[in-house]
């Protein structure tokens, strides 16, 4: 089954909410990001690190391969390159029980691009939840 995470806004928690679950679910689950975004550079490339967090925390191998494509600050507005989809497809694991996709940054991410949640949702044959920060008082 696949299930694509994405977000209403920045930093509303898809990548906690994705360990949290691979945790209940157990043996079978693979996670992907088809679009990450660069918040850092290793070896002189740009690295998105929700990737690394989740290869560690999974025991799922290279970062690199978790996220195929990386979008970068500068220039503003990134394109992705022409062989984006093959890219995706590529890095599908083919052994899963549960595709854990995490999303864009932010749910309007990608609109003009043809890279965007809903897009990649629908190619990728995923549901799709929607995460939310939760402003509310602590317990």
């Amino acid at each position: 089954m696949r299930v694509y995470f994405a977000a209403a806004e920045e930093k509303a928690g898809k990548t906690a909410v994705i360990l949290g679950l691979s945790q209940l679910l157990g043996d079978g689950v693979r996670y992907l990001k088809p679009v990450g975004w660069a918040n850092t550079y290793r070896s002189g490339r740009p690295f998105d690190r929700d990737g690394e967090v989740v290869a560690a925390a999974l025991g799922l191998g290279e970062p690199e391969s978790l996220v195929p494509l990386v979008g970068v600050d500068y220039p503003r507005y990134w394109r992705p390159p022409e062989d984006a989809w093959d890219r995706i497809t590529a890095s599908l694991p083919r052994d899963e029980a549960w595709l854990l996709i995490e999303g864009r940054r932010w749910f309007g991410r990608g609109l003009f691009s043809g890279l965007s949640d809903v897009e990649l949702a629908r190619k990728l044959g995923a549901s799709i939840v929607l995460v939310g920060q939760y402003e509310g008082e602590s317990s």
